[in-house]
């Protein structure tokens, strides 16, 4: 499990699927937000076997416990990673 700060991009999200992703025409990152509300998102393949997601500043935009995964598909098979787990929290809290 990861911990970030709300609103931290400019890292990369990446997976290795051990095959070659070259024949895939679906790459997707799947985030859910604390609220339950999923987006998606395009990845990029990234060397044979990896994709990978370049996360903007306004990705991870609500504090709290988020989830992602990601899946690609190909003409004859498709695959899906594990669900991962990401904390966002917020440097500076008011304080009331």
């Amino acid at each position: 499990m990861k911990v970030i700060d709300k609103g931290r991009g400019g890292f990369k999200i990446r997976f290795n699927y051990q095959v070659d992703l070259s024949a895939t025409t679906i790459r997707t990152l799947a985030l859910k937000d604390p609220d339950g509300i999923v987006t998606t998102h395009d990845m990029t393949v990234a060397d044979t076997t990896w994709v990978e997601y370049l996360v903007e500043d306004w990705d991870f935009d609500k504090k709290g416990t988020w989830t992602y995964h990601a899946f690609v598909v190909a003409p004859t098979w498709r695959l899906s990673s594990i669900i991962y787990t990401i904390i966002v929290t917020e440097i500076y809290e008011e304080v009331t």
